[in-house]
């Protein structure tokens, strides 16, 4: 392992890459070891066929034991605390942890050698806020809390909405189960708007037209008075926006 420049044998079994190179240098030490003490008898008390021994039969056996069992086992020991995301609404919070519940109870069900490898997931009481904080770039509005959109400057929510507006939900009543999600989940783009998306839009404060304009003036260089609840961000901000608009429809 020394020669080799590394301190212990650790090979990445949480990976996703069994050829990586560090991966593939671990497989051709662990399988030369093996070889190097059957020649010299090692196994002797086994009688292995040397015969028998080949390589390919080798690598397959160490991936077998490597990336399945040992996998397995350092999966299960590794714990995952599933931190905040600041702004994000409840009712996308508790949908997706429906979904994930959803996902590894499935997953639960087949036999084992089918089942997909689980990280051990813990959403604990208080979560610590991720450390990722820049507002996303395309999501639903509604992937956010509406009195967390709403403190945003008419700038921001501008910016955000030029490419339109998506509604991803209902209200929460109407999403908490996937049953309830049947009812939704494949309407056409206007008649979810009109039976569940508008009635969420309705939280969100968008920016009005006078205001769109009022900041494209400001962007262009011909206003220099703007009110500061606008905008907090220079005129960089908007340069070439085109007032946003449109409705989206559900996911």
């Amino acid at each position: 392992v020394a020669t080799l420049g590394l301190e212990m044998w650790n090979p990445d079994v949480l990976g996703t890459d069994p050829n990586s190179m560090y991966n593939i240098l671990h497989e051709q030490l662990a399988i030369q070891t093996f070889q190097h003490l059957v020649v010299a008898h090692g196994y002797a008390h086994m009688r292995i066929n040397l015969s028998k021994i080949k390589l390919s039969l080798l690598q397959r056996f160490y991936r077998s034991y490597v990336y399945s069992r040992i996998s397995a086992a350092a999966s299960s020991a590794v714990i995952f605390h599933i931190k905040g995301k600041p702004g994000q609404s409840t009712k996308v919070t508790k949908f997706f942890r429906m979904l994930d519940g959803d996902r590894v109870a499935s997953n639960l069900r087949l036999k084992g050698k089918n089942r997909k490898m689980e990280h051990h997931r813990v959403d604990p009481e208080t979560p610590k806020d991720s450390t990722l904080t820049a507002m996303l770039e395309a999501a639903p509005i509604d992937w956010f809390e509406p009195e967390v959109w709403n403190t945003f400057t008419v700038q921001e929510r501008v910016e955000y909405t030029m490419g339109g507006i998506k509604v991803a939900l209902p209200f929460e009543e109407h999403c908490d189960t996937l049953a309830k999600c049947t009812a939704w989940k494949n309407l056409p783009e206007a008649e979810f708007m009109e039976r569940y998306g508008n009635d969420v839009l309705a939280q969100y404060q968008m920016p009005t037209e006078a205001e769109k304009a009022q900041l494209l003036r400001y962007a262009a260089g011909e206003d220099d008075e703007v009110d500061p609840m606008l905008m907090q961000v220079d005129r960089e901000g908007l340069g070439g926006a085109a007032p946003g608009g449109g409705e989206g429809s559900g996911v």
